[in-house]
């Protein structure tokens, strides 16, 4: 073998190295950004969460000026150890299972009551545990108006029922 035909295979061998290299970084480049997106496309129609549901109230009651708050029983945060210990904590401080997502004390001059307790579910799934029955019912009792709505859209109905809107 010549010295030139040595010097080809060569320079063929490193040529092949760099475009494998270059292979590689863009199959590993794709597969960062792969990893970027959700697991599972979302789509148009499924059922927003709960939690969503709640930010666009949120967002409709602080725009039309009510006295609210949003009760946040829905957990709290971290599982194990850490979890129990906060959940303690929480307990402690005076937390209750059962008490409804959200408390209007503006007058519910639609229904003659103090104020409206709404429990928020889901537009599909989701019940009304036997704790949220019961405060709803204590509440009522106290001249509350307490509503289960289902949605955003539930609620802003209700509210336009009992005059808020």
């Amino acid at each position: 073998m010549s010295s030139e035909e040595y010097r080809a295979r060569i320079l063929k061998r490193i040529e092949n190295f760099y475009e494998k290299a270059a292979k590689d970084t863009e199959h590993l480049e794709k597969e960062a950004v792969r990893g970027l997106r959700p697991k599972t496309k979302r789509r148009e129609h499924e059922v927003p969460t709960e939690r969503q549901e709640q930010v666009r109230v949120a967002k409709l009651l602080d725009h039309l000026g009510i006295l609210w708050c949003s009760v946040p029983n829905s957990g709290h945060g971290k599982r194990g150890k850490e979890g129990a210990i906060r959940g303690s904590r929480l307990r402690a401080e005076g937390l209750k299972a059962g008490v409804p997502d959200l408390l209007i004390f503006d007058p519910c001059e639609g229904a003659g009551g103090v104020g409206l307790a709404i429990e928020l579910k889901r537009v599909k799934g989701g019940r009304v545990s036997e704790d949220q029955k019961r405060w709803l019912s204590e509440l009522e009792k106290r001249g509350w108006v307490c509503r289960v709505c289902k949605g955003f859209d539930e609620v802003h109905k209700t509210l336009k029922e009992l005059n808020y809107v």
